[in-house]
């Protein structure tokens, strides 16, 4: 086994000072799995390193994958990876899905895990049982992911000898059970790849160390990808809607033919058309089509023929190959929103991945300048994610300002900075977790174009000193805040931070963000949204009644008429004495025209006081 790695070897070697070679290439995504030797301590980058260097000189356009970034290397310009030091196997199983959902799905990956359930002595019996539940997970979450099962390296006494007896013989057997299943995994016996001289603490490979796991694992990835991809032929991996629901992606498995997205080879169900198919250029592997019409939150089927990959044999989707998807919620207030109906537009915003509002802000609609008196401002912002739900989040309080160029981003060429309460706020979201309701006390704004500070010097309530949260303070600087809370059910309703010029992706977020940043600063995630839209509306102020006619109508009843705001309902209240007794609601009348009437059939008696509201 050993002598088979020289070649390899000698290969990383004689490259390790050649420049960076461009890949016409599909990307390959990698993800590595496992502790601290996936992490790569004891040398900058680990395995990660010399295996970018081998595959990316033997043609691939390897792209790792994975929620963390440490450990890189001047020789790695792509440092992802899911490497935790000190974690045992039951750890990644916990964190597996989160990780998966978070990063583009892998072509194959690399796991090597188990190692400190030994070092830790943490049910070392059982840990090829909790080895192969995780196995089981990965390849039911991400079934066309090829799962290299690496044997343990070997470590110091008494661990070596208890892996040998109790892990790495039972993995072969394993590996072979979930293949029976039709999973996609593989086993790797790593262990023969690395001596225990090349690991300087007994635990940990140096640099030599990594290089011998980094050629292994390249023979290993090698033998079951080309630079175009896999020789497993393309499935359909997901779909997802697109709001505007003329819209749909369609996600492959692999890299395919740019000859394959053509109208011709997908069909729909429900009577749907694809008039256009676009392949994305830089993944190679989804297709965006353009459909007919789609009714709101619908499944429908998606099926696919003719479909083939890039490799020299063109494998061919399996016939039948199909899958159902939802199509989103109608997208826009009007359709999510029932308070909104009587609001009017104010301010359309279509979010750009790096906003700079130093100078002003070029929104998709401006009709600031035809409002005239409002008594409510509301704030809707609508957020998607490749693959994800259409989320809103609408929030609308009482007017904080009078003037409409105010209620905006709050830029510093417009004026606006307001850290402020804010009244009778209402609260509408997609999102579950965020506290929905009428009338809400307890919120408040932290508007403005400056940085911001954790110090709660304006003590908000629930606001934290040392967290960004909904107490924070103004501090100089150009990043820009935009943000809405519901401080006291320690909520961020929304944010929308790092525009004011300060440079960089955007921060975007609805309800609270995990960590010390629940206000979603330094987020900067902004690209990671497909649809990034905020709106901001205002409720006219409703006109002063004027009152037309009155008088008595017959013998013991009293009528009024006045002008009226067509669609509105009028409440109608009345007291005997003109003191500081309770107004009476008598009824009420819903105006179809511009006025509006209603008779009082009770008698009226000496005297009677009327009052007519509009809500």
């Amino acid at each position: 086994m050993r002598t088979s790695l020289i070649p390899y070897l000698v290969q990383l070697l004689s490259l390790a000072a050649l420049p960076m070679v461009l890949h016409a290439a599909p990307p390959i995504r990698v993800m590595p799995v496992g502790d601290s030797i996936t992490d790569g301590a004891g040398a900058p980058g680990g395995y990660r390193a010399p295996l970018y260097r081998l595959m990316t000189n033997a043609g691939y356009h390897v792209d790792f994958v994975g929620t963390q970034a440490d450990n890189g290397a001047a020789s790695l310009p792509d440092p992802d990876h899911e490497g935790h030091s000190g974690w045992r196997i039951d750890q990644i199983d916990t964190a597996i899905v989160g990780a998966l959902a978070k990063v583009s799905d892998p072509d194959v990956i690399l796991l090597l895990i188990g190692t400190n359930d030994y070092g830790l002595n943490y049910d070392p019996t059982n840990a090829i049982k909790r080895l192969e539940k995780l196995v089981a997970k990965i390849a039911t979450n991400r079934p066309f992911a090829k799962i290299i099962v690496d044997s343990l390296l070997v470590r110091g006494e008494p661990y070596n000898t208890q892996i040998q007896t109790s892990f790495n013989p039972l993995l072969p057997a394993l590996v072979e059970r979930q293949r029976a299943l039709g999973r996609e995994v593989y086993f790797d016996d790593l262990r023969g790849s690395v001596a225990l001289s090349d690991l300087p603490d007994q635990l940990h490979p140096g640099a030599v160390g990594y290089a011998k796991m980094a050629a292994h694992s390249f023979a290993a990835i090698t033998n079951l990808f080309s630079p175009e991809g896999s020789q497993s032929a393309p499935g359909i991996a997901r779909v997802y809607g697109w709001a505007g629901l003329t819209n749909l992606t369609v996600v492959f498995s692999k890299p395919i033919a740019e000859e394959s997205a053509v109208p011709g080879n997908f069909q729909l169900s429900g009577g749907l058309v694809v008039t256009r198919a676009v392949l994305d250029a830089a993944t190679q592997r989804e297709v965006t089509l353009t459909t007919t019409e789609q009714a709101p939150a619908t499944l429908y089927t998606v099926a696919a023929t003719g479909v083939r990959d890039r490799t020299a044999s063109r494998l061919e989707i399996a016939p039948g190959a199909t899958a159902v998807f939802k199509s989103l919620a109608a997208s826009g207030a009007s359709h999510n929103v029932a308070e909104a109906a009587g609001y009017q537009l104010v301010y359309s915003l279509n979010i750009p991945d790096r906003p700079d509002y130093a100078t002003g802000v070029d929104y998709t609609i401006d009709r600031h300048a035809e409002v005239s008196g409002f008594s409510r401002v509301a704030y809707y912002l609508e957020l998607q994610q490749a693959g994800g739900p259409l989320n809103y989040v609408w929030v609308s309080m009482d007017a904080f300002t009078s003037d409409p160029g105010l209620i905006g981003v709050p830029t510093a060429g417009s004026g606006a900075f307001f850290q402020q309460p804010i009244t009778n706020m209402n609260v509408q979201s997609s999102v579950a977790k965020l506290v929905a309701g009428t009338n809400l006390s307890g919120g408040n704004l932290e508007f403005w174009p400056v940085n911001s500070s954790p110090a709660n010097l304006a003590s908000v309530p629930n606001g934290s000193a040392a967290a960004y949260d909904w107490g924070d303070n103004p501090s100089p600087g150009n990043y820009g805040c935009m943000q809405v809370h519901n401080h006291a059910a320690r909520q961020v309703l929304f944010a929308f931070n790092r525009w004011g010029g300060a440079g960089g992706v955007a921060d975007l977020g609805m309800g609270n963000r995990s960590g010390n940043y629940l206000d979603w600063f330094l987020a900067q995630n902004a690209d990671t949204y497909l649809v990034k839209t905020l709106q901001v509306f205002v409720l006219p102020a409703a006109p002063r009644l004027a009152i037309e006619r009155a008088g008595l109508a017959g013998s013991a009843s009293f009528s009024l008429r006045w002008s009226a705001q067509p669609g509105v309902t009028y409440s109608i209240y009345k007291k005997r004495a003109f003191d500081a007794s309770a107004w009476v609601k008598i009824g009420e009348t819903a105006a179809a025209a511009n006025t509006a009437a209603f008779t009082d059939l009770e008698p009226v008696g000496d005297a009677s006081y009327y009052r007519v509201a509009a809500p």
